[in-house]
């Protein structure tokens, strides 16, 4: 399936090399090149990008990134990638700088491209077309975590648009951050209209509610906080904690330890 996909955006990816190298676009960064060349000297050239290139490399990638689009494909970063992360590989007749893109179709992470741009340091030049690598991966636990939500959802998919999910995923992965998981359970719940949960405490697990769908109160300590689609809260361990349900509810809940206590496996769950 992705194959194919791929070789769609290798062709958009040589055809936006191929055009922006006859342009005159390509004329007026050879300019702005030629005025910046002191950047080489610089001690800015391990930090941020050459302006020229990474501004030409933009242009290169206009029609990869449309035809991403139109097959459902999105990443992580602005085309080419984020320039902190790359790699550059020197020697031989050009160099190379390495780009990696984390990878979603539809929302659902597949995995991760890498990019190479070839260029050249002693003047301003594409002498290659820049070629793309799929790298299918299961990916950091966050993403499987994900992937395995939405998977889930698609039983309800006639009461729930599963897109909501989808949509936000990766807001709700910028809000969590990167390792947040770590020896957490998270659980897909569904609560239904009018139902109250009273106040709980779990002693040494904190929690952290993602709201999907459905509006309602979160008790917190004796405070009423409302929540509504998109709302992100988290629960410090010794909380006061319930739920009074307004219109039926469907969240992400986030247990640290996933609620165990102990190695005997006593659950850290009381009532206030």
């Amino acid at each position: 399936m992705y194959t194919q996909i791929f070789k769609k955006l290798q062709t958009a990816l040589k055809e936006g090399w191929l055009e922006f190298c006859s342009s005159e676009k390509f004329k007026n960064y050879e300019k702005l090149w030629e005025s910046l060349k002191p950047f080489y000297k610089s001690e800015l050239r391990e930090v941020i990008p050459f302006p020229a290139y990474q501004l030409a490399a933009q242009e290169i990638g206009r029609k990869f990134m449309l035809v991403s689009t139109q097959n459902g494909i999105s990443y992580d970063e602005i085309f080419p990638g984020d320039f902190d992360l790359s790699n550059e590989i020197e020697g031989g007749a050009y160099d190379v700088r390495i780009f990696k893109l984390t990878t979603f179709h539809y929302g659902k992470f597949i995995g991760e491209v890498k990019i190479s741009f070839p260029h050249s340091h002693e003047c301003f030049n594409f002498p290659v077309c820049p070629t793309l690598q799929f790298i299918p991966s299961e990916g950091h636990r966050k993403y499987k975590q994900f992937n395995l939500m939405i998977d889930l959802l698609e039983p309800f998919s006639v009461e729930i648009d599963t897109s909501v999910l989808k949509d936000k995923h990766q807001e709700i992965l910028h809000n969590l951050e990167l390792g947040q998981f770590r020896e957490e359970k998270m659980s897909l719940v569904l609560l239904q209209k009018d139902v109250v949960r009273p106040p709980h405490i779990h002693d040494k697990s904190s929690a952290k509610f993602y709201f999907i769908t459905g509006t309602g109160i979160v008790i917190h300590n004796g405070n009423d906080i409302p929540y509504t689609p998109g709302t992100y809260m988290e629960i410090p361990a010794g909380d006061a904690h319930g739920f009074r349900i307004k219109q039926d509810t469907l969240m992400l809940s986030f247990q640290d330890k996933g609620g165990i206590m102990d190695e005997q496996g006593h659950i850290d769950f009381r009532y206030e």
